[in-house]
């Protein structure tokens, strides 16, 4: 796999604010990062990055820079912030779409099976092709 590569340069890390969303919200309370937190927060940013996930492309730049730091100790984050980016369910999502996008697209048969760019099944009785029927093996035409 390809490293997916960002042009922009680092921006400042603030360690008074929340790791994840780098701002300070009212109301919300910032937790200090503990042993079993960051170990969570590693994990979930390797794989983040290992399932090219480009959405947040830049806050996993901004954890590997800093988990590998002596900073790290002095983290703090938003519950929600951290629940957000370490959840499990979010991180198999990113899994399954990896998968789907991987897979190649089913060829056109006569039987009417096929399978669109987003892995979903298609019982037709004509062939499917990138979202379009071909009418060309319709009975009725010939």
């Amino acid at each position: 796999m390809d490293p997916v590569v960002t042009l922009k340069r680092p921006s400042v890390v603030d360690y008074s604010l929340c790791i994840f969303c780098q701002n300070h919200t009212a109301g919300l309370i910032t937790s200090k990062a503990s042993d079993h937190g960051l170990a969570t927060v590693k994990h979930a940013t390797s794989s983040r990055r290992k399932l090219r996930d480009s959405k947040n492309i830049d806050l996993i730049n901004r954890l590997e820079n800093v988990l590998d730091s002596a900073e790290a100790k002095t983290l703090v984050w938003h519950k929600m912030c951290y629940a957000h980016f370490t959840d499990k369910n979010k991180l198999e999502r990113l899994q399954k779409t990896q998968v789907v996008d991987s897979k190649p697209e089913a060829s056109c048969s006569r039987t009417g099976c096929s399978t669109n760019k987003l892995g979903l099944m298609h019982f037709l009785s004509n062939c499917y092709v990138e979202g379009s029927v071909d009418l060309s093996h319709d009975e009725t035409n010939e």
